[in-house]
């Protein structure tokens, strides 16, 4: 293999990794708390932290969300380094992908222009690094809020069911 080619492996090795980390709930949720100002989203900043850090347990199976919820838990909702370094890794993992990703993650339809589609965010110029990054940081944060009304919203409604709403019969045998 030649030196390009290993360069080239290298990077796309990035990407991906990249990508997995910018798909993450985890990542995801702490960044845009991080993000979401009192101004915009009040409470809900807040909210978003806290339902990412308390929910986070419910997609581990039962041994290990039980020390989640135990150990490492209480340090999250005390400490918002963790918080501060998922942002610092995603800010990084955003400009390991390409333009074309960023509007895939962000849900587009529409393809970038072919200047633009496959470089990577890192190579643009510093303008366009801003752009790039305010919009996803927005839409992120934008994303994630609502999400979690969405969750906030069912819960309510759950709750208010299970205590006011007639419970099917049970068919007799």
């Amino acid at each position: 293999m030649t030196k390009k080619s290993n360069k080239n492996q290298e990077r796309e090795q990035k990407r991906e990794l990249a990508l997995i980390r910018l798909q993450n709930p985890f990542y995801r949720g702490l960044t845009a708390a991080k993000h979401g100002t009192w101004q915009e989203y009040g409470k809900l900043a807040e909210g978003v932290r806290e339902a990412t850090i308390l929910g986070y347990s419910n997609g581990v199976d039962d041994e290990h969300a039980m020390a989640y919820r135990e150990l490492i838990e209480p340090r999250l909702m005390a400490d918002n380094s963790l918080q501060e370094e998922a942002n610092e890794l995603l800010m990084l993992s955003l400009r390991d992908i390409t333009v074309q990703d960023v509007f895939k993650l962000m849900g587009s339809q529409k393809t970038p222009k072919k200047s633009y589609s496959t470089r990577y965010v890192s190579n643009l110029d510093e303008e366009e690094q801003k752009a790039v990054i305010g919009a996803y940081v927005g839409n992120l944060t934008d994303s994630v809020v609502a999400e979690t009304l969405g969750a906030r919203i069912l819960s309510r409604l759950g709750g208010l069911e299970e205590v006011f709403a007639e419970k099917p019969k049970s068919k007799k045998r």
